[in-house]
Protein backbone atom coordinates (compact mmCIF):
# COMPACT_ATOMS: atom_id res chain seq x y z
CA UNK A 1 0.00 0.00 0.00
CA UNK A 2 2.81 2.55 0.97
CA UNK A 3 4.31 2.03 -2.46
CA UNK A 4 0.88 3.04 -4.48
CA UNK A 5 0.85 6.38 -1.82
CA UNK A 6 4.33 6.86 -2.98
CA UNK A 7 3.48 6.82 -6.50
CA UNK A 8 0.52 9.17 -6.04
CA UNK A 9 1.99 11.51 -3.75
CA UNK A 10 5.18 11.80 -5.95
CA UNK A 11 2.91 12.40 -9.16
CA UNK A 12 0.67 14.84 -6.61
CA UNK A 13 4.03 16.67 -5.92
CA UNK A 14 4.98 17.57 -9.50
CA UNK A 15 1.63 18.09 -10.61
CA UNK A 16 1.62 20.91 -7.83
CA UNK A 17 5.34 22.06 -8.06
CA UNK A 18 5.23 22.74 -12.10
CA UNK A 19 1.84 24.67 -10.65
CA UNK A 20 3.50 26.57 -7.69
CA UNK A 21 6.65 27.44 -10.19
CA UNK A 22 4.34 29.28 -12.56
CA UNK A 23 2.53 31.04 -10.28
CA UNK A 24 5.65 32.22 -8.38
CA UNK A 25 6.57 34.36 -11.59
CA UNK A 26 3.64 36.38 -11.26
CA UNK A 27 3.02 36.52 -7.59
CA UNK A 28 5.33 38.65 -5.11
CA UNK A 29 7.50 36.45 -2.28
CA UNK A 30 5.54 37.85 0.16
CA UNK A 31 1.84 37.43 -1.12
CA UNK A 32 -0.19 34.66 0.62
CA UNK A 33 -1.35 32.41 -2.04
CA UNK A 34 2.26 31.55 -3.09
CA UNK A 35 3.19 31.28 0.94
CA UNK A 36 0.81 28.51 0.92
CA UNK A 37 1.41 26.97 -2.25
CA UNK A 38 4.87 27.03 -0.76
CA UNK A 39 3.71 25.18 2.61
CA UNK A 40 1.68 22.96 0.78
CA UNK A 41 4.68 21.74 -1.55
CA UNK A 42 6.79 21.80 1.81
CA UNK A 43 3.70 19.37 3.62
CA UNK A 44 3.77 17.00 0.33
CA UNK A 45 7.42 16.60 0.17
CA UNK A 46 7.72 15.77 3.97
CA UNK A 47 5.27 13.63 3.48
CA UNK A 48 6.81 12.04 0.63
CA UNK A 49 10.08 10.95 2.64
CA UNK A 50 8.51 9.83 5.24
CA UNK A 51 7.06 7.31 3.42
CA UNK A 52 9.73 6.36 1.56
CA UNK A 53 12.11 6.20 4.77
CA UNK A 54 9.49 3.97 6.18
CA UNK A 55 9.31 1.85 3.20
CA UNK A 56 13.37 1.17 3.44
CA UNK A 57 13.35 0.58 6.67
CA UNK A 58 11.26 -2.53 6.02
Amino acid sequence: MNKHRIQILEANYWEHYKFAKDIAMFLPIDDPKRIIYNEELDRLLKELNELKDATNKK
